[in-house]
């Protein structure tokens, strides 16, 4: 059995006021590697930002985000998930004071046994009690350190991309948050997500991998080639032909001698 459920960060929330909310599950006797589901949220809270802090999804099928009054989301584990574990992490604002409320819709969660079970699942929405005076006059946040790219790997996932080498990642930044991915192959940086479709699939070339938090720092880590010897193939085969070509070229003139 898969329990979502949330946890209040700020336990005390006053009238207009931003506060955390975090968002969890947890399986006792089954490997979950696949999650999915909506957050409803009352319309007295305002979603100001998704954080993906600490988050335990490597692969995200369908990222958090707001869409048609709820948020959505869809993830994956390799490998499967068999404790608590958290999804993200919502920043909310309230609006006035008295009750508001923050349930699930439509949750899912896969077992890692090569079918696609699905576990049973259960649930506890949160209520919040907002106060009619703001408690904590927030403060001016700045964030100064850089992202972290936690895991990379280079793979192939049957379902995904005709089962072509793909770029799986995931970051952290537990300050602000992070913003957006970059990956370059050739000479640019591009906006990416993971999994990403490698283009070149001889991967004989190192891949820049780029993370980027919501106050535009930066970290980026240098992939070096999976397959280098591929490159000292090419420049022997390349030497073969020059080799052949070179040998017919004499022997014709010999031939022609000859004659």
């Amino acid at each position: 059995m898969t329990k979502f459920y949330f946890q209040q960060v700020d336990q005390s929330v006053g009238k207009d006021q931003s506060f955390l909310v975090e968002v969890w599950f947890a399986s006792r006797d089954q490997k979950i590697n696949a999650i999915e589901g909506n957050i409803l949220l009352d319309e007295n809270l305002i979603l100001e930002q998704i954080l993906e802090t600490e988050t335990t999804i490597s692969l995200w099928i369908e990222k958090p985000q707001l869409k048609d009054d709820k948020i959505i989301f869809a993830g994956i584990i390799p490998g499967g998930l068999e404790e608590k574990a958290k999804i993200f992490t919502l920043k909310l604002k309230s609006k006035e004071s008295g009750e508001a409320l923050i349930s699930f819709n439509n949750l899912k969660a896969l077992i890692n046994d090569g079918y696609g079970t699905e576990d049973k699942v259960i649930s506890e929405n949160l209520k919040i009690n907002i106060k009619a005076k703001t408690l904590v006059q927030e403060e001016k946040f700045i964030d100064e350190i850089p992202p972290r790219i936690l895991e990379y790997q280079i793979t192939k996932i049957p379902e995904i991309y005709g089962n072509k080498w793909v770029l799986v990642f995931r970051g952290i930044d537990k300050e602000s948050g992070i913003d957006h991915y970059e990956i370059k192959e050739d000479e640019n940086f591009y906006p990416a997500e993971s999994p990403y479709l490698i283009k070149n699939q001889l991967l004989n070339k190192p891949i820049f991998l780029k993370v980027i938090d919501k106050f535009n720092n930066e970290t980026i880590v240098k992939i070096s080639p999976q397959r280098p010897y591929l490159q000292i193939e090419y420049l022997f085969l390349i030497f073969v032909i020059l080799f052949f070509i070179l040998f017919a070229l004499k022997f014709k003139k010999w031939r022609e001698k000859r004659l």
